[in-house]
């Protein structure tokens, strides 16, 4: 079972022998909350996959929870990303929306988007769910990387996270639902909240799946203002930057490269987000000995990156205004560096909130 939205349950019909019905007891436990999610007094319910069930079967097991609004995960199954008639002949009256896991990424294992950000899969998708008056539910995620349980693949994260945003606000008629999927499978490092150690007692994983996220959550919270049409000014930091420790040229001999290790990229990522009255501003991104690059940026939020060259350091952000004060400055993140003190080709983010520097 995964959390994927608070006070949504969202389960993978895999995990059990007997499919969705393995989960009946947990939705029963939850979905009367009064701070459970629900839609048209309907709790909502999602999926992370069909599990190989029917239509049939999925009918059967909806009919043992009783009235819900159901947007699953289906993205496996043949048509989906296609929006193909046959899928909705098949699946349409089983669904009130769809949600699309894999297209939060760019493409592996022939799942994804084009390029980090892209969002054309869950467009072709979404319009086919308009067309049948259904909904849909975007999925946003910073980067995928996993290292545990046999696994060991890195799908980009990079500006994704905000590139993903921006292209949902650009929508003349954005998804009914976003959701920031978390922690699936294990220790994957798209975690935008509190890493809870019970939650995975494998200790191979420990190197690289503490690092503190949180910083992604005032991106998060820029981003739901504007989704939500919020004009009134919310207290959140006024930038952030993200970067992995580990070079594109680096060799780890107690390693072997995550898949897609080639899609990495040697570059510190950033945004900020800034009052109208800071008016125009300049990113600085160094270290304590060399300027990587400077980027003009105004108010609301603003996204890029830096490159991040040999020889490696610790990446500081300054946020300066007109007439060169520093507003605020990220940093205290781990080195970047040739060697691998975790052992591992370590993909994961460190992600720094800009702290506002006292007059």
């Amino acid at each position: 079972m995964d959390l994927c939205a608070y006070g949504v349950v969202c389960s993978d019909a895999r995990r059990t022998n007997d499919g969705p019905n393995g989960y009946t007891p947990l939705l029963r436990h939850y979905i009367n909350s009064p701070a459970y999610s629900k839609v048209n007094g309907k709790p909502l319910i999602s999926t992370y996959s069909s599990g190989g069930q029917t239509h049939d079967q999925i009918a059967a097991w909806k009919a043992t929870v009783g009235p819900m609004y159901f947007v699953p995960d289906f993205d496996e199954t043949q048509g989906y990303y296609d929006a193909a008639d046959g899928w909705w002949a098949y699946w349409g009256d089983v669904v009130d929306g769809l949600f699309s896991w894999e297209a939060a990424w760019p493409k592996f294992g022939g799942f994804g988007g084009n390029f980090p950000g892209d969002i054309s899969p869950d467009v072709t998708v979404m319009n086919g769910a308009r067309t049948h008056g259904k909904a849909y539910m975007i999925a946003v995620s910073p980067l995928q990387y996993k290292n545990a349980y046999g696994t060991n693949v890195y799908r980009p994260g990079g500006t994704s996270l905000p590139q993903r945003l921006a292209s949902i606000l650009a929508l003349p008629n954005p998804p009914e639902f976003v959701q920031f999927i978390s922690w699936n499978d294990g220790p994957e490092s798209h975690y935008v909240g509190n890493v809870w150690p019970e939650a995975n007692p494998q200790v191979a994983v420990t190197p690289y799946s503490i690092y503190d996220h949180t910083g992604w959550q005032h991106l998060i919270q820029s981003f739901i203002q504007s989704y939500k049409g919020v004009t009134s000014p919310v207290e959140i930091a006024p930038g952030v930057m993200w970067y992995q420790t580990t070079l594109q040229s680096s060799i780890c001999p107690h390693d072997s490269k995550p898949a897609n290790f080639a899609d990495g990229d040697d570059y510190v990522h950033w945004a900020t987000f800034l009052p109208p009255s800071a008016g125009t501003c300049q990113v600085k991104i160094a270290t304590a000995s060399t300027v990587l690059g400077t980027h003009t940026v105004g108010p609301g939020a603003s996204f890029g990156k830096t490159t991040f060259p040999t020889p490696a350091g610790v990446p500081i952000m300054e946020i300066i205004n007109s007439v060169g004060r520093i507003l605020a400055v990220a940093s205290g993140g781990k080195p970047v560096s040739n060697g691998h003190p975790e052992g591992i080709y370590d993909m994961n983010y460190q992600v720094v909130a800009a702290k506002v520097v006292d007059d």
